[in-house]
């Protein structure tokens, strides 16, 4: 980035983690350029502990063509469509190695409110799980925050 160490109290990767083939560039570019005590924050990424279950059904619904609006956005979805997700304590330890400290993942369910009527449902089982057992398998998405 264009910009001088500790020029930032916050720094954010909204939507961004699932994009990258590695997010640790950018962990590392993030903490260069947070001031101490500034905050790194990243949401709204595809849970690994969700997806690894999800993977297969997105696989055989979308066999043999695009899940998004063609090839190179399927590849720009890179962990939707490719992988599993990310996993959020993987990341996690590599901002800590970084030196960010006070590193919190948070698991949370989707809001999509173009989901139809089946797929809704199944966020209410999925909500009603996590509530009774904690599961970070129950929640489709994460955040990360991290201070400097």
């Amino acid at each position: 980035l264009p910009f001088r160490d500790g020029s930032f109290a916050c720094v954010t990767a909204y939507a961004v983690l699932h994009h990258l083939l590695d997010a640790r560039p950018t962990f590392r570019e993030a903490y260069r350029v947070l001031a101490p005590g500034g905050v790194f924050y990243t949401d709204h990424d595809v849970n690994y502990f969700f997806a690894r279950f999800y993977q297969p059904v997105y696989r055989l619904t979308h066999l043999r063509r695009a899940g998004f609006a063609g090839p190179d956005e399927d590849f720009a979805e890179y962990h939707n469509t490719q992988t599993a997700g990310l996993n959020p304590e993987v990341l996690a330890s590599s901002l800590r190695k970084i030196g960010f400290r006070g590193v919190r993942v948070e698991y949370w369910h989707t809001r999509n409110p173009a989901l139809s009527r089946p797929r809704r449902a199944a966020l209410a089982a999925l909500k009603a799980l996590a509530q009774v057992t904690g599961g970070r398998s129950f929640h489709t998405h994460f955040r990360l925050i991290a201070e400097k």
